[in-house]
């Protein structure tokens, strides 16, 4: 059984980020934080 799991970027301003994580098309979550460490932990849970 496959389950669509990722994230999406919704915006990177002057270092700080918001994004969206979402299960089988349905967002779950939103976080934001600063963008270089928010991407690197993004990174090492879904790439």
């Amino acid at each position: 059984m496959n389950i669509n799991v990722g994230f999406a970027i919704l915006a990177d301003i002057d270092n700080k980020m918001t994004a969206a994580i979402y299960v089988e098309n349905q967002i779950v979550a939103i976080i934001a934080g600063p963008s270089d460490i928010l991407y690197e932990k993004l990174k090492k849970v879904f790439l």
